[in-house]
């Protein structure tokens, strides 16, 4: 069983992708001009998806959830 741990490293990681996808979510329109998608609530979703994958890399509970999935697919004995 896998225990969670406190990491710095991966606080600042999730500060920043969290960062980024506020960034994406506030200006979604100039984002879509520039690379031409005209899809504005496309990249809007994209940023919001961003601010919840870094609150899930800031509290660290990606390795949890990854280990999850992995002893789904590979049983221990």
């Amino acid at each position: 069983m896998v225990q969670y741990s406190f990491s710095i490293v991966w606080l600042i990681v999730g500060v920043l992708v969290m960062a980024l996808g506020a960034l994406i979510t506030r200006f979604y329109n100039k984002f879509a001009e520039a690379t031409g998608m005209w899809s504005y609530s496309r990249w809007r979703l994209i940023g919001l998806v961003a601010v919840g994958v870094g609150l899930i890399v800031m509290t660290n509970l990606h390795s949890l959830i990854l280990s999850f999935i992995v002893s789904l697919i590979v049983p221990v004995r």
